[in-house]
């Protein structure tokens, strides 16, 4: 029998959530691009494709995101009751 290691596969805990920031930073280009769309008199098109590319890398990085958040949430504790 012989135990299978990733030595990758830990992951700290404690780290800030970087997938939280690119989370945001691609809703805001999503955003962005529907925002300059509505201002601009170019073809729409292309901005619907650069935010469904951006609402699917965002959604690509959500689990992730959830995930460390939760564990960071659960590691903080609770209060103390007497």
């Amino acid at each position: 029998m012989t135990m299978s290691y990733d030595p990758l596969a830990y992951e700290m805990p404690w780290r800030p959530n970087y997938e939280k920031n690119a989370v945001a930073g691609w809703l805001a280009a999503s955003g962005a691009a529907l925002a300059v769309e509505q201002v601009s008199t170019m073809p729409p098109e292309p901005f619907y494709w650069m935010t469904g590319i951006c609402g699917v890398m965002a959604m690509a990085r959500l689990p992730k995101a959830i995930k460390l958040h939760l564990l960071q949430k659960h590691l903080k504790g609770r209060d103390l009751e007497f």
